[in-house]
């Protein structure tokens, strides 16, 4: 294939040819030059055959010679040789009679090569170009035009034989002469994008494609999680319906406590439910979060699909066709989760409310216990303290009653020695062994008379 750049200073393109197509072509001209002449004159003065047979071997050498030069020019200026072989061995041989044949070498065309080979290495372009005015030079002052049949043979030969003769290392000083210094860069058409357009359009496709299967894996697991949730939530529904039983039944385990032990499982029964409750509703609430998240996350990939649909429609058509399914589907789930938390929101509340009023009854039962056994304690202690206070005052009148039985003995005893002395008893002695008669003693008693007191002790 050709290759298209800037050939030296001349600013014109730079034709590079695969080598394989520039012997399939010289091929092709060898085979279309030994064929008969394209054109021939219509009037031309007929001449002797010995004459003839003359002209015809010095033009078929004089071919020979220009065809050798010129092949010998063509290698010298670094072009491919074109087979001559045939050409030289028809144009020597001639025909045996009449006119020779126009075979090839009869016309050469100067196909001019800008700048430097296919096959030279970098730097080439550059001396290519600046080696151009020599090869100019070597083939004449003007390359002449392109499929020209107006340069005579003899001129082509001359040509030739001038560009042999001139030394190659004469062509070599002028090629660096005019190139100048070897140049550190080298100034470019645009290069070719298709290629890389191609592979760029190709890598986005290949991403395209995984990101369709991404798309599609993903929806597939989305709506698998979106099930087991639903599923989920269905028996959170259940488990609330039962909170509300269990509620009631702590409710009528508190009023019907009469001590501790009622009063505990009672308490155990309400917490245990609030929390059930509690747990139930922030299931809910994060099943609800996650499955809004999807649907989000589902309306993105539709968008992404709708996007790639335009853009590459036999990656994306049947994923965007999916990815609008389940975004619907995804937006009925996330509306039949929002009737279930509406359906779950009485029983929720009726349950939190009765396990409420049995902690709160509980607590009023405690306290009105606690409030009834302080006033027991208050009681008791006031009892006690009237006990005690009625013991002192018991105490106290005895201590008095006792006082004032001493007193009273303490009188008697006084009266009793006043009257010894008044009647002075407390000097006379009695009779040891005195025995008093007894009627005497009555007559004495009954006559009144008054008896004598008791000695003292």
């Amino acid at each position: 294939g050709a290759t298209a750049g800037t050939g030296g200073t001349s600013g014109r393109p730079l034709i590079r040819e695969d080598p394989e197509i520039c012997r399939a072509l010289g091929a092709l001209v060898a085979e279309l030059g030994s064929g008969p002449p394209l054109r021939e004159p219509a009037a031309e003065a007929p001449a002797p055959a010995e004459a003839g047979d003359t002209a015809s071997g010095q033009a078929a050498a004089a071919e020979a010679t220009a065809a050798t030069a010129t092949s010998a020019a063509v290698a010298s200026k670094g072009q491919l040789a074109l087979p001559m072989e045939p050409a030289m061995r028809a144009a020597t041989e001639g025909p045996k009679g009449g006119k020779p044949r126009r075979v090839l070498g009869d016309v050469w065309i100067d196909v001019e090569e800008r700048g430097g080979r296919y096959d030279e290495p970098a730097g080439g372009a550059e001396a290519g170009g600046a080696m151009a005015p020599a090869r100019r030079r070597a083939g004449g002052d003007e390359a002449g035009p392109f499929f020209s049949f107006d340069a005579a043979v003899e001129e082509l030969a001359q040509a030739g034989e001038e560009a042999a003769a001139e030394p190659e290392a004469v062509l070599a000083d002028a090629g660096i002469a005019a190139a100048g210094p070897e140049p550190t860069g080298f100034a470019l058409l645009p290069g070719l994008t298709l290629r890389d357009a191609v592979l760029e359009r190709a890598a986005l496709y290949r991403r395209m494609q995984a990101e369709a299967k991404e798309i599609t894996t993903v929806t597939r697991e989305d709506k698998r999680k979106v099930n087991k949730c639903l599923r989920e939530l269905k028996g959170l529904e259940k488990r609330l319906s039962a909170a509300v039983e269990s509620s009631q039944r702590a409710w009528d385990m508190a009023m019907a406590a009469e001590d501790r032990d009622g009063i505990d499982q009672a308490m155990l029964l309400a917490t245990s439910t609030m929390h059930s409750v509690n747990r139930v509703v922030s299931a809910l609430i994060d099943g609800t979060d996650s499955i809004g998240e999807m649907h989000r996350a589902a309306s993105e990939r539709e968008r992404r699909a709708a996007e790639g649909a335009r853009e590459a429609p036999a990656f994306w058509a049947a994923v965007a066709r999916a990815s609008e399914e389940a975004c619907g589907w995804f937006g009925v789930q996330a509306a039949a989760l929002e009737g279930l938390m509406a359906s779950t929101e009485a029983p929720k509340c009726t349950a939190l409310r009765k396990a409420d009023n049995t902690v709160k009854l509980i607590n009023e039962k405690l306290q009105r216990w606690a409030d009834e056994q302080r006033i027991l304690r208050e009681e008791a202690r006031t009892a006690e303290q009237t006990r005690i206070k009625e013991a002192k005052q018991a105490a106290e009148a005895e201590l008095q009653r006792q006082k004032e039985e001493l007193r009273k003995q303490h009188e008697e005893m006084q009266q009793r020695r006043e009257a010894a002395i008044q009647w002075g008893r407390n000097l006379v002695e009695p009779i040891p062994h005195l025995v008093y008669a007894a009627g005497a003693s009555s007559g004495l008693s009954g006559a009144g008379q008054q008896q004598p007191p008791p000695l003292p002790a």
